[in-house]
């Protein structure tokens, strides 16, 4: 029989210490989280999240915007048709759109177009010079504004930049490639890579992602990895600001440089949003053409053309007035076009965009 000394019943601690040890840690394996055996978010999922969280409960988006086009060199004999473009937008989750671009020359309103679409059909509206508030003709049509030439989505900056062609931006990260930190805005950035984008010309984007909150500050265009390796791009957008509008934040203020051939710029975009509100509600007349009278219209869904009944009223005997523009106000909070469509919107002669009989090709370009 071993007696149990003082001495003996002290060598048995270690022992013991050791199995409670082993015990608590077995214990505490089997109720390991199925979060803690996960391994840490890449700075796409953390992006995605971001995005995801900021902008899919939103009901509607309604804006107002200010572009004054700047070409590097005007010829005397050819000067541009417009200077500037103002862009009222509204978009809801249901898809519905609609876009009232109003073309100006030296604060002057020279054109009017709009597009529309009601979530299943679409229509482009061509409006009077002598009277602005006139619709003259409308096509319906099944794709909205310009989307039918390419994968690039038609809307004002900064919420075109929030998606990558067809995609939402933050559904499209997980297959891109990160190539990691940036800077722009004087914040450190996650870059992310998009080959062979689908817009007109199909390219390389090169997202700068804000990584605090996964907003685009600066987005580069190449025509492919040779282009890139070069830094030779196609056009630059670039953030001048990032502001809060309603807890949701967004730069309103931003620039787009497009590039010749020759690697130097040849036309910039300076970006303004005068007014931003999310999750209104809107009468479904908002995104229709009014079809007054007199109005030709060319429904190619339909195959069939005609002329809305009555006599279209009388324009207006006044002199057309300079529109009164108002800078964005911004709140301090801490997506343009490749070079070669560019050239279609320098070039692109307002007169013609008068819709008749078998209708014209429209040609507008942000």
């Amino acid at each position: 029989m071993i007696l149990t000394t003082p001495r003996n019943r002290m060598s048995f601690a270690p022992l013991a210490l050791i199995l409670g040890a082993t015990s608590f840690f077995v214990m505490m394996v089997a109720h390991r989280s199925p979060a803690q055996d996960r391994p840490a978010a890449t700075p796409a999922q953390l992006a995605a999240q971001r995005l995801g969280w900021a902008f899919e409960t939103l009901k509607s988006v309604e804006l107002r915007t200010h572009f004054d086009i700047i070409p590097a060199k005007v010829d005397p004999q050819q000067p541009p048709a417009y200077d500037a473009v103002e862009e009222y937008y509204i978009e809801t989750a249901i898809g519905q759109r609609k876009c009232d671009s109003r073309y100006l020359k030296s604060g002057m309103v020279v054109n009017r177009l709009a597009h529309f679409s009601d979530g299943t059909k679409c229509a482009d509206a061509n409006y009077s010079k002598d009277n602005l508030e006139q619709e003259v003709s409308v096509v319906i049509k099944r794709q909205y504004a310009m989307e039918d030439r390419s994968e690039r989505m038609e809307r004002p900056k900064p919420l075109q930049l929030l998606y990558v062609g067809r995609e939402p931006l933050h559904k499209a990260l997980p297959k891109s490639t990160y190539l990691g930190d940036g800077q722009a805005l004087d914040r450190t950035c996650d870059r992310f890579l998009f080959s062979q984008v689908r817009w007109e010309i199909p390219q390389d984007q090169v997202f700068y992602l804000d990584k605090a909150t996964a907003i685009p500050l600066k987005v580069e265009s190449y025509k492919d990895q040779a282009a890139r390796e070069a830094k030779k791009p196609l056009w630059v957008w670039t953030a001048e600001s990032l502001d809060k509008a309603q807890e949701h934040f967004l730069p309103l203020k931003s620039t787009t440089v497009a590039f010749g051939e020759d690697s130097q710029p040849f036309l910039t975009w300076n970006f303004r949003v005068q007014s931003i509100e999310f999750d209104k509600d809107f009468p479904a007349s908002t995104f229709w053409p009014a079809l007054g009278p007199g109005v030709h219209v060319l429904d190619t869904i339909a195959n069939k053309r005609y002329e809305v009944p009555g006599a279209p009223a009388r324009p207006p005997a006044v002199e057309p007035q300079a529109t009164k523009t108002s800078q964005p106000q911004s709140v301090e909070a801490i997506p343009p076009s490749d070079w070669s469509s560019v050239i279609s919107a320098v070039t692109f002669v307002l007169g013609a965009a008068i819709l008749v009989a078998g209708g014209v090709l429209w040609l507008r370009r942000r």
